[in-house]
């Protein structure tokens, strides 16, 4: 699929509009309703989903050679722009705030994510990952799937050991916190 076929996608998406509002998916998730329940950027649960958020991203560019690479960062850019520019428009965004203000933050995240999603794509066809497991949420596909629903996936619950590598260790079951 070409790039204008992303942008064109991204388009369509009602980005932010279903934020506070109930989803048929409810109850696979905890939510939260207003901006102000979303802690800060430095909170470990939003801190653990930003490292995954990252690894992702390592991921992607794992084997490839300098021209892929430079060509995933073109498209990269162009996708994180775009997305940047419509989805601010559906929430308060506030260009004199900074990623502790919350409607920043969703706008950046969901561009960095929509931006790693067509790039997944461009490069592997599908968005490449494990066996779907219902308890297990902490995925890009189910990540992507609330951006495209208009909600924000606003950080990762965890209670226990607030690192990557210690929340892959265990089996336990892996909620998000949607907004």
């Amino acid at each position: 699929m070409k790039m204008n076929s992303y942008i064109s996608r991204f388009r369509e998406i009602p980005w932010f509009e279903n934020v506070g509002k109930p989803s048929d998916r409810d109850r696979e998730v905890f939510r939260i309703y207003d901006w102000s329940a979303w802690p800060c950027p430095e909170d470990p649960a939003v801190s653990l989903q930003n490292e995954y958020y990252l690894m992702w991203q390592e991921n992607l560019y794992v084997g490839l050679d300098e021209s892929a690479k430079d060509r995933l960062e073109e498209a990269w850019d162009k996708v994180e722009t775009t997305v940047l520019e419509i989805a601010r428009l559906n929430v308060p965004y506030d260009e004199d705030q900074d990623a502790w203000y919350a409607p920043n933050a969703a706008v950046w995240s969901g561009s960095w994510i929509a931006a790693l999603v067509a790039c997944t794509f461009l490069e592997r066809g599908k968005l490449d990952e494990e066996e779907k497991r219902p308890e297990y949420q902490w995925t890009l596909s189910n990540t992507w799937s609330w951006f495209e629903a208009g909600h924000w996936p606003c950080s990762f619950y965890w209670t226990y050991d607030q690192s990557l590598e210690g929340a892959e260790r265990t089996g336990a079951p892996k909620r998000m916190v949607v907004y």
